[in-house]
């Protein structure tokens, strides 16, 4: 009883991990879509190749097609041309190597994916790709600086124009270097503004990254031509004031919130705060006002209970039910509380119902949500295709959690699932046994793109080959851990030691081709894990989830290479026709249209016939219809003439009196009414004119008061300068005549000192030695006094002294004995979480069959 147990808690912990792993790999991929290109373009995986080829087209049409654009960087270049814009004399050597490192700062603010595409659509050379060598990103981004320097900051036609001698490289004309600034500038300024007007176009994918770099220089567009022309620019002040003028706008300001990281790596931690739960909400209903009210950054519970409130709040009202989610002790509804607890169940529930009701569903109320993954109509028709064409007759049933969950797009998923295994022999009947061996994801992606992965490479299990050997999804044996007699679902406890190790790694190649196919197509997150499937196998809804993005990506990458097989194929028809097949052709077309016109000819007689009768009927229900009408014409219209007649009396009548009490009652009063409004308005309107040209007068006369004043305190200070200005040579001169009679002064004063200290040289020596004595004392007075003072001073400041430390070091000891209880505080209340969440239930005699697991 205590194995059971302790191994049904063991089995109940595996799957919230497993689950756990698989939705932050979504998430991941919903949060950080751009981190596949972090890297810039090292990626050789389709998706990655694909976003590149969209932002390349867009900043083509930017640069193509754009009025704007095109107008705005006309005017600029005209005036570069003119030379209103242009380098100074110093800046214009651009081999400076000074230049080339502050151009190069600027350029990498970009993100190198950014940076490169705008590269290559301004020089007109696309950067050679990847040779298939694994490069580190430095390495690559020094090849990105070293295309920069060739045919950005360079220009080989104008080299060669401007050249002195040939044979000797870097020996140009003064100017070539002009020529070369003015290209520069031109091609600098055409790179920011086809940047900027692509990182606010909403053509831009939500895969794409950041246009800066979270640690770049510069962060706003302008803040880019800044940085690099300030106090290089001749004559010029405000640069973007300039730019302005010519209609050259750059408006891209990078949020700081969309820089922040938010990848999760601890679902029950990343998710407290609330902000990666807006992002998902803000993403997946395509709200654009759910991260601006959100608190960031959420530190205090309040906030973080705010943020989860907020997110679930937006998702309620785009149609997600977060009501009655199925836990291990029943249903129950998600509340902040439960998320910012770090309730896994929870949390799991609810990314369940969510990833269903938004991104494996088509939202229509939303703006701009995430793409679908599976579309139910198409993917009915994509079944009904691929069981025509491999003529697949026998109906699989899909498993009982399916029909009770009565979920219809994974019923379309799973009979997907079963149609195209179906056509290889594999038996689908639920998520989770029927892909244990992974068998069947690779099945899906050959059956596809034969070309990812062929058929001959997967791995076929002995006891997958028939259907006694597949367990029951979600029965008691199938929850049961055996150690090593179980691989997945599949029992191989009959096999030997090497057919077991076989059978595992066999299952672990089935994994790691279909991991390598998705990786290669893109777009799809790294959901499922070997472990995951050697150890009680798959979780249902790991699969179900990657299952979504697979279809969504072979789909979209079949239909492809099935449009490009039909043009290669008319193409080779068309390459293969041989003279003289013309007339034969012709012939076939003839007879192929004379059976069609017969055809038709025939149709359209039995339409006639049809018509025909059909036409008789109605013509004679309205011949019958006509003659009732006709008859009844004489007493209808003498009916209406005497109808007529007492009308027109009873309206003559009736109309005499009405006018005579509408003259009496409604006219009179009314125009008299209207004679005393227009009176009152007109002595109001002569008041209004009157009061206006007052408080014109008034205004006109504080005006007047107010310049004659400022012009009075600006006389005041021009003259106030001027007198300055004025004084100022005047004092100087008075000074330097003070200065040589006072040197004058001195120097006769000191001969006649010199003179009279000869003459009285005894008296003065007598005199010398009492003012010394009499000096020294008073000094001795004064040292001593101030010795005494200075103690005292000492002693009161190192009182002083001694108080501030004493105080600052209770404060110290109070804050760090409080950090030490708060930290004890934090470790009980942890593990008494902990023993309630793990042993409260064992405690109170409950098992884990009774909670469901």
């Amino acid at each position: 009883m205590h194995a059971k147990t302790h191994e049904a808690i063991h089995d109940y912990r595996l799957w919230i991990e497993k689950q756990e792993a698989a939705f932050s790999a979504w998430l991941n991929s919903v949060l950080v879509p751009a981190k596949a290109t972090e890297e810039g373009l090292a990626s050789q995986a389709l998706a990655a190749c694909r976003l590149a080829a969209k932002v390349r087209g867009l900043l083509w049409h930017l640069y193509s097609a754009d009025t704007d654009v095109i107008a705005s960087m006309l005017k600029v270049e005209k005036h570069i041309d003119a030379g209103q814009l242009r380098l100074k004399d110093e800046e214009a050597q651009l081999a400076d190597v000074k230049w080339q490192q502050a151009v190069f700062e600027v350029l990498l603010s970009y993100h190198p994916f950014w940076l490169r595409l705008g590269l290559e659509t301004v020089v007109g050379q696309l950067l050679p790709a990847d040779t298939g060598d694994r490069k580190s990103r430095r390495e690559r981004l020094a090849e990105l600086l070293d295309f920069a320097n060739e045919t950005f900051l360079h220009d080989q036609d104008l080299a060669q124009q401007h050249a002195l001698n040939i044979t000797i490289e870097g020996l140009y004309s003064e100017q070539y270097w002009v020529d070369l600034g003015q290209v520069v500038l031109k091609r600098f300024l055409l790179l920011v503004l086809l940047l900027d007007r692509a990182a606010l176009s909403d053509k831009v994918p939500g895969s794409a990254p950041l246009l800066f770099k979270r640690d770049g220089l510069c962060k706003k567009s302008s803040q880019v031509v800044t940085t690099l022309l300030s106090g290089r620019m001749f004559g010029e002040g405000d640069m973007m004031r300039h730019l302005f003028q010519l209609t050259y706008k750059l408006l891209y300001n990078q949020d700081p919130l969309a820089e922040f990281d938010f990848s999760l790596v601890s679902m029950s931690a990343d998710l407290k705060d609330g902000l990666r739960l807006c992002k998902l909400a803000e993403a997946l209903t395509g709200q654009q006002n759910v991260m601006p009210a959100s608190r960031f950054p959420a530190v205090r519970r309040p906030q973080q209970l705010h943020n989860v409130a907020l997110a679930l709040n937006t998702m309620q009202k785009a149609g997600l039910n977060v009501q009655d989610v199925q836990m291990t002790r029943g249903s129950a509804s998600v509340r902040p509380d439960d998320i910012v607890n770090g309730s896994r169940e929870a949390t799991l529930g609810l990314l369940w119902r969510a990833f269903l009701q938004f991104q494996a569903s088509w939202l229509k109320s939303c703006v701009k949500p995430l793409p679908k993954l599976v579309d139910s109509s198409k993917l009915r028709s994509e079944v009904q295709r691929v069981l025509s064409k491999t003529r697949h007759s026998k109906k699989q049933q899909p498993s009982s959690t399916e029909t009770e969950a009565g979920e219809e797009r994974l019923a379309v998923l799973l009979s997907w699932c079963q149609a195209v295994c179906g056509a290889y022999g594999l038996t689908v009947v639920n998520f989770r046994t029927s892909f244990a061996d992974a068998r069947g994801l690779c099945l899906l992606v050959s059956y596809y793109l034969p070309s990812y992965l062929s058929e001959e490479q997967i791995f076929v299990p002995p006891q997958a080959a028939t259907d006694s050997l597949v367990m029951e999804a979600y029965s008691e044996q199938d929850l049961a851990f055996e150690g090593a007699g179980t691989v997945g679902d599949i029992d191989v406890s009959s096999l030997d030691e090497a057919a077991r190790q076989v059978h595992i790694a066999g299952v672990k190649s089935n994994l790691q081709l279909a991991q390598a196919a998705a990786q290669a197509l893109g777009d799809v997150p790294p959901i499922l894990s070997a472990p995951g499937f050697l150890e009680h196998g798959p979780d249902e809804k790991a699969v179900v989830v990657f299952l979504s993005f697979l279809c969504a990506r072979v789909l979209e990458v079949s239909k492809e290479d099935r449009a490009a097989q039909v043009i290669q194929h008319f193409f080779r028809q068309r390459k293969s026709h041989q003279p003289g097949q013309g007339r034969a052709s012709l012939l076939r077309w003839i007879a192929a249209a004379h059976v069609v016109q017969r055809a038709f000819r025939v149709w359209r007689f039995r339409q006639g016939l049809i018509a025909g009768c059909h036409m008789r009927g109605g013509l004679q229900a309205a011949t019958t219809q006509l003659q009732a009408l006709w008859r009844a014409r004489q007493p209808f219209r003498s009916y209406q003439a005497v109808r007529h007649a007492a009308i027109r009396t009873q309206a003559v009548a009736r109309g005499s009196r009405v006018r005579r009490q509408v003259y009496e009652i409604k006219v009179l009063a009314p125009l008299l009414l209207v004679c005393l409004q227009k009176r009152a308005a007109l002595i109001a309107a002569r008041v209004a004119a009157r009061v206006e040209a007052m408080v014109t007068r008034l205004q006109a006369i504080y005006r007047g008061a107010r310049q004659r004043r400022a012009y009075l305190q600006d006389r005041q200070h021009v003259v106030r300068l001027q007198a300055a200005f004025r004084a100022f040579p005047a004092r100087m001169q008075f000074l330097q005549a003070k200065g040589a009679a006072i040197w004058i002064q001195s120097c006769w004063r000191r001969y006649q000192a010199q003179q009279h200290v000869l003459r009285t040289r005894a008296a003065v020596a007598i005199q010398k030695h009492w003012r010394g004595c009499r000096v020294r004392t008073n000094v001795m007075q004064q040292q001593s006094a101030a010795i005494v003072i200075q103690q005292h001073w000492r002693g009161h400041a190192h009182q002083c002294t001694y108080r501030r430390l004493q105080w600052s070091a209770i404060c110290i000891q109070t804050r760090v004995r409080q950090w030490q209880a708060s930290m004890r505080f934090a470790l009980m209340r942890g593990a008494a979480i902990y023993i309630q969440v793990n042993h409260l239930p064992l405690d109170l005699g409950e098992t884990p069959c009774d909670l469901g697991v």
